[in-house]
């Protein structure tokens, strides 16, 4: 046998545990992120690291970055009853949709659903799996379908 051949079915075969590996981790990620997604139709959970806060509430997520000051905390983690914040007054009926971008005098914030950030663990999770041999039409009707999916969330951002 040739030496091109025989490192060629090695150099596949190699890789697969660290594939497994990785799926199953990426995996695990994505079974939490559904927990989390469910969680947050009765709970908000927060969670502060330094500058950034991790939120979910209803659906979304959010993280916040503040650019001005310093946080009271430099660690901490939140959680409480979406109905008691109603019968508080703190929370309000709207419920938030779509990607989002807000800008506050001291930060800012970014708002995704929880479904998007599911999809995108699971491209990850699934990512070492695919065939990377592709032909020129394949390579433009990706960069079609990235151009349409960017201009979408340019235009979900300006609404």
């Amino acid at each position: 046998m040739d030496d091109q051949h025989t490192t060629g079915t090695s150099g596949r075969k190699r890789f697969r545990k660290l594939r497994i590996a990785w799926s199953v981790g990426w995996g695990i990620l994505c079974l939490l992120l559904i927990v989390l997604w469910m969680r947050s139709y009765w709970r908000l959970e927060a969670i502060h690291v330094s500058r950034n806060s991790f939120s979910s509430m209803r659906g979304i997520a959010g993280w916040t970055y503040w650019t001005e000051g310093t946080p009271a905390t430099r660690f901490g983690w939140g959680s409480a009853s979406l109905d008691d914040m109603r019968k508080s007054g703190r929370f309000t009926t709207q419920r938030a949709r779509g990607f989002r971008l807000q800008r506050t005098p001291d930060g800012f914030t970014l708002i995704l659903p929880h479904w998007s950030l599911l999809v995108v663990a699971l491209v990850i999770s699934a990512a070492p799996w695919l065939r990377w041999r592709f032909s020129l039409r394949t390579l433009l009707i990706i960069t079609t379908l990235v151009a349409v999916g960017l201009g979408w969330i340019v235009y979900a951002l300006r609404n």
